[in-house]
């Protein structure tokens, strides 16, 4: 429980980064799902995110082009759909009317029902012909329909035939006086009175009925396409994000601190190289001067540093370098500034510190690097230590003469070179 806790305030005083937080879920789910790409190339990792990329962008277009043939399918059908409706019920209503019409021509033989029933059948004949041509028209984006392919031309209504027939009669039944009492009249009237209400008009009621349903469950069909063609494009995205672009970004993010380090970093010491060193400093010295802050500038060189390298070879003059640049860290404070200049030369600012603080924390700079010999392995194999010591000039800030780094270092290496004439392993201060 304790260790619990202590993970809690861990937690708490120093909570993850967004930016870690996202690697970690990304990896959780690489690793979880076992992705495998076939285009990965750690050798041509640059190939490999275009490959991906492509691939990325051929499925999303890939489906984006399906979804768009969908919906005009969609707005198709209902096009369609409209149209083949208003025909199917016009034709209810014209063969309604022919009914109506021969009924009231036959009881009564008023010639204005004998005109409105030929009026309907001509209307009912090229009415007919639009569903026939609608029905077996077939595209891409529109196939034909089943339940209208079904009721006009297959068992058990065959409605083309017997709406042809039904015509037929009708334009017979036209072809005879209102007085007329034939046996053929007669058999077309009564045809027609009962194929309209027993047959036809049942028939294209439930036709229409069952276009309808078949019309809505096609369009609901197409609507889950293109939910899942939708959930598709984002799914293909999210991979895209986590398998393209987070490590696009990553490598970005590590060239980019690789080049920082690079510009700004000493690449044998890992301290502030010249640049870095003089951009902070003179924040520092703007700061001290704002704040009203003393500050103290330094420069250190290596004592008989050339002979180091002479005697014993520049592999040791380096790892020197590097005993020294530790040292030099560990020996001051963690907001002191500290910096490569040179070869051997290694310049340190010292903000919010006075003369009597900095001249003890340069002289206790001299004392540990005396006392700390530099560990290296002689050409016998065996362990040896190498002592070396280090010359210190040093200066402050003036408040009088505000001077900028350049300058406070040139007063910082006119106390150097006291130092060095001195005797050496000292720290000499240069007023400013």
């Amino acid at each position: 429980m304790t260790e619990i806790n202590e993970r809690h305030d861990a937690i708490k005083k120093h909570p993850p980064k967004r930016q870690d937080v996202f690697d970690r879920l990304i990896e959780r789910i690489r690793s979880g799902m076992r992705i495998s790409m076939p285009f990965q190339d750690k050798k041509d990792a640059a190939g490999s995110l275009t490959k991906a990329y492509v691939t990325a962008f051929l499925l999303i277009a890939g489906v984006s082009l399906a979804v768009h043939f969908i919906t005009s399918s969609i707005t198709q059908i209902q096009q369609t759909s409209i149209r083949n409706s208003y025909y199917i019920n016009q034709e209810r209503a014209l063969i309604e009317q022919i009914s109506s019409s021969s009924a009231k021509h036959y009881t009564l033989g008023e010639e204005l029902d004998f005109d409105l029933m030929k009026q309907a059948i001509e209307q009912a004949s090229a009415n007919h012909e639009k569903i026939i041509n609608s029905v077996q028209e077939s595209s891409l984006l529109n196939p034909k329909s089943k339940s209208l392919q079904e009721a006009y031309f297959e068992q058990p209504f065959y409605l083309h035939d017997n709406i042809e027939a039904y015509l037929s009669q009708a334009k017979i039944y036209t072809s005879y006086e209102a007085a007329d009492k034939s046996i053929e009249r007669v058999e077309a009237h009564n045809f027609l009175q009962r194929k309209a209400r027993s047959l036809l008009q049942p028939i294209l009621n439930k036709t229409l009925a069952d276009y309808q349903n078949e019309v809505i469950s096609k369009i609901a069909t197409y609507h889950m396409i293109q939910l899942c063609g939708l959930f598709f494009v984002l799914l293909v995205l999210f991979f895209e994000a986590a398998f393209i672009f987070h490590p696009l970004a990553t490598r970005t993010r590590i060239y980019h601190n690789m080049l920082l380090k690079q510009a700004l970093e000493d690449p044998l010491t890992g301290l502030s190289n010249r640049r870095a060193f003089m951009n902070r400093s003179e924040a520092a010295k703007t700061r001290a001067y704002r704040d009203n802050e003393q500050m103290i500038v330094a420069l250190t060189d290596l004592d008989h540093f050339k002979s180091v390298n002479d005697t014993y070879g520049h592999d040791i003059g380096d790892a020197v370098l590097k005993h020294f640049s530790a040292v030099l860290k560990k020996s001051l404070r963690g907001g002191d500034i500290i910096g490569r200049i040179g070869g051997e030369e290694f310049a340190v600012v010292l903000p919010r510190t006075n003369y009597e603080t900095g001249k003890e924390a340069l002289e206790r700079l001299c004392h540990d690097v005396e006392n700390n010999p530099c560990p290296y392995v002689s050409d016998d194999g065996t362990d040896e230590l190498l002592t070396y010591t280090v010359s210190i000039g040093f200066t402050n800030i003036s408040f009088n003469n505000e001077m900028s780094i350049d300058e406070l270092l040139k007063k910082a290496d006119e106390a150097l070179y006291e130092a060095k004439e001195g005797g050496r392993n000292r720290a000499v201060y240069a007023m400013a």
